[in-house]
């Protein structure tokens, strides 16, 4: 499902500028390969920390009815800012409410199958944790296809996705994204 969500993100471009910023945003899973894995999103305005903050939560479970089950979520920026800070950072910052599963950022680029890179990070049960991947630190992803460098200038778009399966239940909470320059 794709929509446009107004999502208060903060993008430090050079330590400074905040922005509330529209995002192009969609919920993936298995269900194209005959996976029955789920997927719930929620927004909400919170306090966490006593400070107020928009958040992205999500849960749902990662069966073994496809062979690599999986679902995950697509942060796309639809502001030409917003893409030009991540074009020029050297990683991305955010901040998660987890579970104590681990997950793995991705970035994507234009082409084909070998567009995709991550790495992975492991959350804490019910307790914030910071996650920061610099960009040197992603890893092409391990598809058929052309070994390529990742290129910071031509990223599309972020996400997040489950690691592992099954997963009987997944519960996580994003939130304060930053670029890191």
């Amino acid at each position: 499902m794709k929509k446009t969500v107004l999502l208060s993100a903060t993008l430090l471009a050079l330590g400074a500028l905040v922005f509330a910023q529209s995002f192009g945003f969609f919920e993936f899973n298995d269900s194209s390969s005959k996976g029955t894995s789920t997927i719930t999103k929620t927004e909400a305005e919170e306090k966490i920390n006593g400070k107020t903050v928009s958040t992205w939560s999500f849960e749902g479970k990662v069966t073994t009815a496809y062979q690599y089950g999986y679902v995950g979520v697509s942060i796309e920026p639809q502001d030409d800012a917003i893409l030009q800070a991540l074009h020029k950072g050297k990683g991305i910052r955010f901040k998660v409410l987890g579970d104590g599963n681990r997950y793995r950022f991705k970035v994507e680029t234009p082409g084909g199958a070998d567009n995709h890179y991550g790495k992975d990070f492991a959350t804490s049960k019910n307790k914030e944790t910071v996650i920061t991947i610099e960009y040197k630190s992603l890893a092409q992803e391990p598809y058929w296809g052309e070994k390529k460098a990742f290129v910071p200038g031509e990223i599309t778009k972020l996400m997040i996705q489950t690691v592992g399966q099954p997963i009987s239940s997944y519960k996580f909470k994003v939130y304060d994204f930053e670029v890191v320059n």
